[in-house]
């Protein structure tokens, strides 16, 4: 999955386009899984530090 929208709530969104590609109900579940993770911090500086 290269790309997930979210709503203003942080929630993964799917448009018609995705579901129809997906095909099957499990492939959508599985869309929301691979979307259900924490975006890690952003770091900025010297890795050595």
């Amino acid at each position: 999955m290269p790309h997930t929208t979210a709503d203003e709530q942080e929630r993964a969104v799917i448009d018609r386009q995705t579901v129809e590609q997906c095909g099957r109900f499990d492939a959508v579940l599985a869309y929301f899984d691979a979307a259900d993770f924490a975006v890690p911090p952003l770091r900025i500086g010297d890795a050595s530090a």
